[in-house]
């Protein structure tokens, strides 16, 4: 049984449950219960990751409801995701908003058998993923966007201000080494590798690398593109603040990452630049985001990896991490070196 509460969410582990599937049902009725929708209200599950979304529909419209996993976000990492996404709206930033509750509220919480779970419902994002219909022109279009909303975000003051920081590469290393111990080298490579790449991440401040507000995971998949080319924004779940470069290097990963030519991540990177030029030491230091990114990832995926499963490699495996993190080590040597 689902119970609803309205208090701040605090892990409630049990030991035995790493992450629950909610009863789509259930969360119909309770969606029902506190939201003004049309109709019959129904629902049923899309998809599972670091948070589980459910479509969830009633007289003939569609909505998206996330989940968040109980142990991935605090609530005030939900309240400040929220509370952009409400700050964009202000200013007619095209993206998939939060739907108030019949109380004013923005999310309810529910108790799982392992945590709290922080619910939130949101508006349906017209068209097809940009992975669908990825082109030079709609990636430049998803650039200048990105561009106009951290141009928009210097005006935006968090409640709960959310620091992105640097990554948590050392932290998530023991995770990777078990999750490549049977595999011969790896292991050895990453634990030599990686604070060789974290003093590098440590000394960023001498560049002149902006910081702002950002997304935090804008990917080929986290956008839509409806049949007029008109772009809608998803998924702010990592927003916060952060170096701008890291949306930036995110997204050029991630078009690479879902196995796109690289011309697109090239002309997504000309139309941010076209809106909000980037600096000489962002240009120079892309390439080596994008590799910081790989890394992280690698060892983010296996940190979680008995939550989620190993859903993230199934469109790039442990060979190709270790080529990539193994070729950017090459890459960067007088970076890493410094």
């Amino acid at each position: 049984m689902l119970t609803a509460t309205q208090e701040r969410p605090e892990t409630a582990a049990s030991g035995l449950v790493a992450h629950s599937v909610l009863d789509a049902h259930a969360l119909a009725r309770e969606v029902a219960a506190r939201y003004d929708l049309p109709g019959e209200v129904r629902a049923s599950l899309l998809f599972r990751g670091m948070n589980d979304v459910y479509v969830v529909t009633a007289g003939g419209q569609r909505w998206a409801l996330r989940v968040w996993r109980g142990t991935w976000r605090g609530m005030d990492e939900v309240e400040n995701e929220l509370a952009f996404l409400n700050f964009l709206r202000g200013k007619d930033f095209p993206a998939s908003f939060p739907v108030p509750l019949r109380d004013g509220g923005w999310y309810f919480t529910l108790q799982a058998p392992e945590a709290l779970r922080a619910v939130a419902l949101y508006e349906w994002a017209p068209g097809v993923k940009v992975f669908d219909n990825h082109t030079p022109e709609v990636a430049a279009e998803v650039g200048r966007l990105l561009a106009r909303m951290h141009v928009l975000g210097r005006d935006y003051v968090p409640a709960h201000p959310i620091d992105l920081g640097r990554g948590n590469l050392l932290r998530d290393l023991p995770s990777l080494l078990d999750l490549v111990a049977d595999r011969a080298g790896e292991g050895e490579d990453y634990a030599r590798f990686a604070p060789k790449v974290q003093a590098a991440i440590d000394r960023f401040d001498r560049f002149d690398l902006p910081q702002g507000a950002c997304h935090g995971d804008l990917h080929p998949s986290n956008a839509h593109v409806d049949a007029a080319g008109r772009i809608t924004v998803l998924d702010f779940d990592g927003c916060g603040n952060g170096y701008l470069l890291k949306d930036i290097a995110n997204y050029v990963f991630g078009s690479d990452f879902y196995g796109f030519p690289a011309d697109l991540g090239a002309a997504f990177v000309r139309g941010y630049d076209a809106v909000r030029p980037m600096t000489e030491d962002e240009h120079r230091m892309l390439d080596f985001f994008v590799f910081v990114k790989t890394f992280q990832l690698a060892a983010g995926i296996a940190r979680n990896v008995n939550s989620v499963g190993r859903a993230s490699l199934r469109f790039r495996g442990l060979d190709w991490f270790a080529a990539q993190v193994r070729a950017g080590m090459e890459r960067h040597a007088g970076l890493l070196a410094d």
